[in-house]
Parts: C-alpha cells; sequence; structure tokens
C-alpha cells in the first residue's frame, strides 16, 4: 500500500456485533478520481446502506518526516 491508497477493510463486526462494517477504494473504469465506500449491514433488522466519499476527503499529509491520510471531510454524515 503506497501514500494515496488506503486499505480495503473486509466486513468487520462493530462494538454492537449485529452490525458490520467494510470500508474499499472504487477505482472509476473511466480515469476518474478513485474514491471510497463505506458499508454498513444491520443482521437483526436485515438493513444494509452505504456512504460514499471522494479521495479528496482523504488528503496525505506530511507529518514530519513521514506521510499519512486522514479524513479531513464532515464527521456528521448519513449512511443511506
Amino acid at each position: 500500500m503506497g501514500v494515496g491508497s488506503l486499505p480495503d477493510v473486509g466486513f468487520a463486526a462493530c462494538q454492537d456485533a449485529s452490525i458490520i462494517w467494510s470500508f474499499r477504494r472504487v477505482i472509476a473504469g473511466d480515469g476518474a478520481a478513485p474514491f471510497y465506500e463505506l458499508a454498513l449491514a444491520d443482521a437483526e433488522q436485515s438493513l444494509a446502506a452505504s456512504k460514499f466519499f471522494t479521495s479528496s476527503d482523504f488528503p496525505t499529509v506530511r507529518d514530519g518526516s513521514s506521510y499519512h491520510q486522514t479524513f479531513t471531510g464532515n464527521n456528521r454524515f448519513v449512511v443511506e
């Protein structure tokens, strides 16, 4: 994984074990900038939803001699 590409996270349990989540980078086939998808599922209620983020929400930041990506988008959002 290089700077500029966050790792995919397969479905993992939340503190509430009935809720699972995943995070993945999606590459557009038309040469557009990649985006990211956060997916949530509630097994008890048979519900699932996702939220898409642009890559600009995760800029690469220099921290001394190293680099990392951090979320700079609105931290209050609706997952539909």
